[in-house]
């Protein structure tokens, strides 16, 4: 973001940026506008345990359970089985085959399996300080997500002083691909209602 406010290319110079941030996403997104609120117009969070982050691999120093998570990986979840499995689950619904390829494609590539051990491993359990936001904050969920559920969200919206938490009927944990229409005509009415009510010249 820096880059492109900096560099000379095909942007105008902003004054701020509206950041979104999906699941984990979310959490760096957030941790972007409190070390940058004056560089942070409006934050839009999605499916993201904003309130209650913890680390996903502390086991993972040892060499044998590296070994083991890995051929996992490679054997059970890098497969159009185990993609299909997720997705269904993320979705509430089977997914088709080109949702299907979509996914599995990047996974596919050399060393994807060793990146998310190295991913893993290094996190650490963090309190984002959700109260000290000082830009306005849309939590959108979809109604039916049981990868990170509505309560979550919930608990995010009562410590972020400017938030509004937004409900996708039927949508599952990924919105952006069930309902598109839905999620970016709610995220495009509150940014519109920020950029309104934010102050001239600002």
């Amino acid at each position: 973001v820096d880059r492109l406010d900096t560099e000379q290319n095909a942007f105008p110079p902003a004054s701020g940026w509206y950041l979104f941030g999906h699941d984990i996403g979310g959490q760096v997104v957030t941790r972007m506008a409190l070390d940058r609120p004056g560089r942070t117009l409006g934050l839009i969070v999605s499916g993201s345990a904003l309130a209650n982050p913890s680390p996903i691999g502390s086991m993972l120093w040892l060499p044998i359970v590296r070994w083991a998570v890995r051929s996992w990986l490679l054997n059970s979840v890098y497969t159009v089985e185990g993609v299909s499995e997720l997705l269904e689950d993320a979705y509430g619904r089977p997914p088709t085959d080109e949702e299907v390829a979509g996914y599995l494609a990047p996974l596919l590539r050399r060393d994807m399996d060793r990146g998310f051990i190295r991913l893993a491993r290094t996190s650490r359990k963090f309190d984002l300080p959700l109260e000290d936001l000082q830009v306005p904050v849309l939590l959108v969920w979809g109604g039916e997500d049981t990868r990170v559920e509505l309560s979550e969200g919930a608990a995010a919206h009562a410590r972020i002083p400017d938030s509004e938490m937004v409900i996708i009927p039927g949508a599952g944990h990924v919105p952006m691909d069930t309902d598109p229409v839905a999620l970016y005509d709610e995220i495009i009415d509150w940014i519109e209602y920020q950029w309104n009510r934010a102050p001239v010249g600002r």
